[in-house]
């Protein structure tokens, strides 16, 4: 038997078959893939949500424990003269009563 283009020794392709593309999305899933499922409890979600309260509260501590911080530093300081904020006050209600 003579093959490819008589050439001795090489023997023909075979049938080349003609296959159709596939969707993916229309393929029913194997029983494999329709077991396979995460369920979170109750408890792991109020777990969670305690657990994103208590990093929150922990964040705002420490911002109101800065800022407390600084009032006291400004305080030391005389950074707050009453006179001055009672004038100030003052000078911007008579701008408004007039």
């Amino acid at each position: 038997m003579e093959g490819i283009f008589n050439i001795a020794g090489v023997n023909e392709a075979p049938a080349v078959r003609r296959v159709e593309a596939r969707d993916p999305k229309a393929e029913k899933p194997t029983a494999a893939q329709q077991q396979d499922s995460v369920a979170v409890s109750e408890d792991a979600r109020k777990a969670a949500e305690a657990v994103r309260l208590v990093e929150k509260s922990r964040l705002a501590a420490e911002i109101r424990e800065k800022k407390v911080a600084e009032a006291k530093e400004n305080i030391a300081q005389g950074a707050y003269r009453v006179n001055e904020v009672v004038l100030r006050v003052a000078a911007r209600i008579s701008d408004i009563v007039g």
